[in-house]
């Protein structure tokens, strides 16, 4: 498979599995603040799936998403843990556990991947670069 397709894809399930899960987050908080840091948040996963999907495109590659039982399980996953503390600390918490796992994966990813193009390893480092902003603003409700 073609480097530059797989990675394109790899952050565009990423940024897919992030809207979903903040849009579930935005829906369980309570707190006006955190909620207005989780719809920035949300905005910046869109931007990564729109670039995503314009290089995707552009480039002629088929536009992979996550299935329907991995998005099923990320729900699912947050309503259950949400059952019994829907607090902005566990809420925190969930999404904190979310941007870590995806900035591991981008940044094995933009290394395994080095030889891709410089457009796509430019987003892979702006996608990592949101996520460790992520991380820094929601290490504060926890």
């Amino acid at each position: 498979m073609n480097k530059n397709k797989e990675l394109l894809n790899l952050i565009h399930k990423n940024s897919t599995m992030g809207v979903i899960a903040l849009k579930k987050a935005i829906c369980s908080t309570h707190d006006q603040k955190f909620e207005e840091v989780i719809q920035n948040h949300l905005k910046g996963y869109r931007e990564i799936f729109e670039k995503t999907k314009e290089l995707l495109n552009k480039n002629g590659f088929e536009e992979k998403s996550p299935g329907f039982c991995s998005k099923l399980c990320v729900v699912m996953s947050l309503e259950f843990q949400t059952l019994l503390d829907s607090s902005t600390s566990k809420l925190a918490e969930m999404l904190l556990t979310g941007s870590c796992m995806g900035l591991i994966k981008a940044l094995k990813n933009k290394k395994k991947y080095a030889d891709a193009e410089k457009d796509i390893l430019e987003l892979v480092q702006n996608y990592a670069s949101m996520l460790e902003t992520h991380i820094q603003e929601l290490k504060v409700y926890l």
